[in-house]
C-alpha cells in the first residue's frame, strides 16, 4: 500500500526532478509533485507518494529536521476525505452567532487535533449558529459527544451530537479564504472545471471590497460531489481555498409581532424609572467602579481552569503563551516529540481584552506523562515553561 506526505516550505527554485531525487533517499518514490501557479511559479509546497506506507510514516514520525537547499522542510501526513473516519465528525449547535471560523477552530482544538471545521452560514454570510468539526481521531469526537451539553463557549452551552448521515449532497457550496481580487466571473470560471455553474457570487462589503468568501451553485449535485471527492487542495491565485456544503437560505417567515391584531393600537412605551435612579444617586454610582476594580483579584479561576485543577496530578500549567501559538500546536508538539497523549489544552484569556494572558493548561493521559513534560519547550519559536499544577490546599 502506497503512502503519501504533504511537504511545506520547499525552496521556490526547486524543480520536480530535484524534489523527487531528494526524497528517493527515504524510500521508492512513485510520484513527487510541487504545486505551481498557472505561470509555473512554485507555491512552496507539494506532495510525495512512496511505494509503501512505512516509508511515509517514517518521515512523518521522524524527529530529524530535513533541509533542502538550506530550508527546513515541514512534513505532514496527507489525508484524503475518502479515508477519513465518518464518526470523527461532530455537529455543534447553539454557539454564538458572532463566533468566527478561526475562533471555532481554536476552541475545538483544545479537545483534539482538528482536521477541518465549518460554520454553516446564510447566503448573506451570517452564521446560522451551528456547524461541524472533524477531528483527526475518532476518540476526540466521541469524548465530546459523551459530554454533550457540558461544553460552554462564550458563556453559552453548546449542543454536541452526531451529524446527520442522510447522504444528501447540496448543489450550493460555501467558499472561504478567497483572494480579495476574486470577482464573480473568476469564481465562476474556476469552479466550472468541476461542472456547470448556475451561479457564483463573491460577498462584498458596502464599499465593494471582497470579504474573502462567497457561494457557488452548481446545476446538478453530481458536480458538487465531484468537488468534495477531490483529494488535492483547491488553489486559486496563491491561496488554498476551502469549500463546504451550504444550506440555502429559506424564505423568512413574518415575525410573530406583525401577525397580531392591530385594533388595540401599538403598545405605549413604559417610562423606565431605574434610569432616573442611577443619575439621581451619583454616590452609589461612584462606589460601584471601586468594587468592580477589586473584583478580579478575588474571583476564582475561570470554569475552564477547573478541569485542570481537579486533575492536578496529571495537569501542566504552561507559561509564556503568546501569538502565533494555538492550543493545537501544543497538543501536536507533545504528541509528536514526546509521544504523550494529550486529553485537553486550554489557553486562558483576559476577561477585559479577550486576549491570551500568557497562561495555558494541558491535561495529560497519565501522571507520568505530565512529569516528563516539566521544563522549557520551544514551540513555533515561542519559549514555554511547563510545570505541574500544585496540589490544592484543602479547606478546614
Amino acid at each position: 500500500m502506497s503512502g503519501k506526505i504533504f511537504v511545506k516550505n520547499i525552496p521556490y527554485n526547486t524543480s520536480d526532478e530535484q524534489f523527487k531525487e531528494f526524497f528517493n533517499q527515504f524510500g521508492e518514490v512513485i510520484e513527487a509533485r510541487i504545486v505551481r501557479e498557472e505561470s509555473g511559479r512554485s507555491k512552496g509546497f507539494g506532495f510525495v507518494t512512496f511505494s509503501t506506507q512505512g516509508a511515509a510514516n517514517a518521515l512523518i514520525e521522524s524527529e530529524e529536521i530535513l533541509e533542502l537547499e538550506n530550508r527546513k522542510l515541514i512534513i505532514k501526513a496527507s489525508v484524503s476525505k475518502v479515508t477519513r473516519p465518518l464518526n470523527s465528525e461532530i455537529c455543534v449547535k447553539n454557539f454564538p452567532f458572532e463566533t468566527t471560523d478561526d475562533q471555532f477552530f481554536e476552541f475545538f482544538g483544545t479537545f483534539g487535533l482538528v482536521q477541518k471545521e465549518r460554520v454553516i452560514r446564510k447566503a448573506s454570510g451570517e452564521s446560522r449558529g451551528f456547524g461541524y468539526v472533524t477531528f483527526n481521531e475518532e476518540k476526540a469526537a466521541n469524548a465530546l459527544i459523551e459530554k454533550k451539553n457540558l461544553i460552554v463557549l462564550k458563556e453559552q452551552k453548546l449542543v454536541i451530537e452526531d451529524p446527520p448521515r442522510n447522504g444528501q449532497i447540496s448543489k450550493d457550496i460555501f467558499v472561504r479564504n478567497l483572494p480579495f481580487d476574486t470577482t464573480n466571473e473568476k469564481l465562476c470560471q474556476y469552479f466550472s472545471t468541476f461542472g456547470e455553474v448556475a451561479k457564483a457570487k463573491v460577498i462584498c462589503s458596502a464599499s465593494g471590497q471582497s470579504k474573502g468568501f462567497g457561494f457557488v451553485t452548481f446545476s446538478n449535485k453530481e458536480s458538487a460531489k465531484a468537488l468534495f471527492e477531490r483529494k488535492e487542495p483547491l488553489i486559486l491565485g496563491r491561496k488554498i481555498i476551502f469549500v463546504e456544503a451550504s444550506i440555502p437560505d429559506k424564505t423568512k417567515t413574518p415575525a410573530p409581532a406583525s401577525s397580531k391584531p392591530t385594533n388595540s393600537g401599538p403598545a405605549k412605551p413604559v417610562p423606565r424609572k431605574p434610569l432616573a435612579t442611577k443619575s439621581a444617586n451619583p454616590a452609589t454610582k461612584r462606589a460601584n467602579p471601586a468594587t468592580t476594580k477589586s473584583q478580579p483579584r478575588t474571583t476564582p479561576a475561570p470554569k475552564q481552569d477547573k478541569i485542570f485543577f481537579n486533575n492536578f496530578e496529571r495537569s501542566l500549567r504552561i507559561e509564556g503563551v503568546t501569538h502565533p501559538l494555538k492550543p493545537g500546536h501544543i497538543r501536536e508538539f507533545f504528541q509528536t516529540w514526546f509521544k504523550c497523549e494529550v486529553e485537553q489544552v486550554y489557553f486562558r484569556k483576559d476577561e477585559t481584552t479577550k486576549k491570551f494572558d500568557s497562561i495555558g493548561f494541558a491535561l495529560m493521559a497519565t501522571e507520568e506523562q505530565a512529569k516528563i513534560l516539566v521544563g522549557s519547550h520551544t514551540v513555533k519559536k515561542v519559549t514555554l515553561t511547563a510545570e505541574l499544577i500544585p496540589r490544592p490546599e484543602e479547606k478546614s
